[in-house]
């Protein structure tokens, strides 16, 4: 529960609350320090009020924490009246501002009981009104009211003298936005390795030059400067970011998680070339960049960015290459672009030759023999194709639209692990997962691959490995071997219903060109 303010504890401590909200307020207590000093000082401003006001009788006690507070019979109104207005009348000294003109203390009503006047400490020099703003505040000019025989003797300061100096003790408010609060440290999340030439830090004062062994702070970002200026960040999990010449990143930071997030990097432009250690599941590393963003697992990338584009070429691994509702993987050996009017899909490097081991499309308007389910249609527009294969949707199914291909004579390829699977695809937007399997005729059993958040409504290209079509075994993971023939291959939609249109289905093997870095 939120923290109760003084009104709320002052019926608390009175006994004039619910039992429901007793219980509240007393485990509260017990959770709290905070509120069990406020109650503190409360509970030391009644015991003062009875000690002055009441006849002889044994205090309560001054902290309910294990139980509840309970009413205490015989207790007389008038006291219990006089504790509530002085606990209120607090509220509003810790409201007024530092300087009042001095007021006389509200005496106690006639009918309380009186100790003695020997037996009464005086009361320390008044410091504030202690009374409710609402009620009447007496001055010097007005006849003073009638008292009891004994009363305690009025505070009162000269109209014309200054406030004691002595101030009370000073109840913590938290809405106070001046209350001085622990300064936190910078949460430190990767350090510069290495700099050469011009590099700059970016920190919340400005820029100061960088040095080698520098840490760097969440929030912080980096620059270099000039034609041969360098810098390589390393992470305490080893991974590495280089910095080539003329780059801005705008910060570095950890989101420790949120949204599936882990490391975060901001490059407004240049070029970055990231190592990056395998990352948690749940904390992907992200580049990001005007353009799109990378999300990395665990791979070596590079990223160039610049003021119209971002390029990702992926040397090992795999990085999702994103912008707004678009998405593409991107593997080892490919690139992709992300720019206004530049479709977003996975390409072989320049420096790779890709070697096409089988290829259909279908702008002959015709199907192949091969394709055992799936209909030439149309499709949705795209530009530059006028026939694709719509996947066939079969009534309470557990999946959607479904194109199969198949040749059990001498079959479609023979499977080796620098083979990959492109194709264009189109899906509706019931539609969350592609699933694909292949047969092996040498192993008797499937196996097969699932791609996940899939851009919907959107003509996309997709790129894959061969080597991701695996089968999990109780005791072992599978994948096919190399050399045996693939008699089939399987693509649909993962969701019932689900619509799926193909295109340009192709079985790719990439090969580095001679001279090629």
């Amino acid at each position: 529960m939120n923290c109760p303010n003084l009104e709320t504890w002052t019926a608390f401590y009175g006994g004039e609350t619910s039992e429901a909200e007793t219980e509240r307020l007393a485990d509260h207590l017990q959770e709290c320090p905070r509120c069990r000093k406020e109650f503190d000082q409360l509970c030391g401003l009644g015991a003062a009020m009875r000690g002055a006001l009441a006849s002889p009788r044994k205090a309560p006690s001054s902290r309910p924490r294990a139980i509840s507070p309970r009413r205490t019979s015989g207790v007389p109104l008038a006291v219990a009246a006089a504790f509530a207005l002085a606990a209120v009348g607090l509220v509003a000294f810790l409201k007024q501002p530092p300087e009042r003109s001095p007021v006389f203390v509200a005496r106690a009503p006639a009918t309380i009981e009186e100790r003695p006047a020997s037996e009464v400490s005086p009361p320390p020099p008044p410091a504030r009104d202690l009374r409710p703003t609402t009620l009447p505040v007496e001055t010097p000019s007005k006849p003073a009211p009638p008292v009891p025989e004994n009363p305690l003797p009025p505070p009162v300061a000269p109209a014309s003298a200054p406030l004691p100096a002595a101030e009370p003790a000073r109840v913590p408010d938290r809405s106070d936005p001046t209350e001085t609060r622990p300064t936190e440290k910078p949460e430190i999340v990767a350090a510069l390795e290495r700099v050469e030439g011009e590099v700059l830090v970016t920190t919340s004062a400005g820029r100061i030059p960088a040095r080698s062994n520098q840490a760097l702070a969440a929030g912080q970002g980096l620059a270099t400067k000039g034609t041969k200026s360098r810098a390589v960040v390393r992470f305490p999990d080893g991974t590495r970011i280089d910095l080539g010449e003329k780059t801005v990143v705008a910060q570095i930071a950890d989101r420790a998680g949120a949204k599936g997030i882990g490391k975060w990097v901001d490059v407004v432009e240049g070029t970055v070339t990231i190592d990056a250690a395998h990352q948690p599941a749940d904390r992907a590393m992200v580049i990001s960049s005007p353009q799109g963003d990378a999300r990395v697992v665990g791979t070596v990338f590079r990223l160039i960015v610049e003021p119209a584009s971002t390029r990702l070429e992926v040397l090992e691994g795999k990085v999702r290459l994103s912008r707004q509702n678009a998405a593409v993987d991107v593997y080892g050996g490919f690139t992709a672009t992300t720019a206004p009017g530049v479709e977003l899909a996975a390409r072989p490097q320049p420096r790779i030759g890709a070697e096409s081991v089988c290829r259909f499309s279908f702008e002959d308007g015709r199907l192949p023999k091969v394709f055992s389910s799936g209909s030439l249609e149309k499709g949705p527009d795209r530009s530059g194709s006028r026939f694709c294969v719509a996947g066939a949707i079969v009534a309470g199914s557990t999946a959607g639209g479904h194109v199969k291909l198949n040749d059990d004579g001498k079959g479609l390829f023979v499977y080796s692990d620098d083979l990959f699977l492109a194709f264009d695809y189109w899906a509706d937007d019931s539609v969350r997962t592609l699933d694909l399997h292949m047969w092996s005729s040498v192993q008797q059993v499937t196996f097969g691959t699932t791609v996940w958040n899939t851009p919907r409504e959107q003509w996309t290209h997709l790129v894959l490995p061969l080597s991701e079509f695996v089968r999990t075994d109780p005791d072992r993971l599978r994948r096919l071997k190399a050399g045996e023939r693939v008699p089939n291959l399987w693509i649909q939609a993962g969701q019932p219903g689900g619509r799926l249109y193909l295109d340009n289905i192709e079985i790719l093997r990439l090969r580095k060109k001679e001279g090629g870095r």
